[in-house]
């Protein structure tokens, strides 16, 4: 059996040899998005967590009259 090389190579444009790099990871521009859609949601959960803790402690100290709009 022939040994092969580690780096595979392909005749590219106008006869250029290419080298080809194993690439591990799925690097199209929709895992990016997606990755980046599931960050900020990540981010604006965390967010509003501590917004309705705010609430809920200002909800404690003050009266329920003084927080109607009216």
């Amino acid at each position: 059996m022939p040994k092969q090389d580690h780096h595979a190579s392909r005749a590219g444009i106008a006869g250029v040899e290419l080298m080809e790099f194993a690439v591990c990871y799925d690097n199209s521009g929709t895992v990016l998005a997606s990755s980046i859609f599931l960050c900020a949601t990540a981010v604006f959960v965390i967010a509003a967590a501590f917004a309705a803790g705010r609430l809920i402690s200002i909800r404690a100290r003050v009266s329920p009259a003084a927080l109607t709009a009216w």
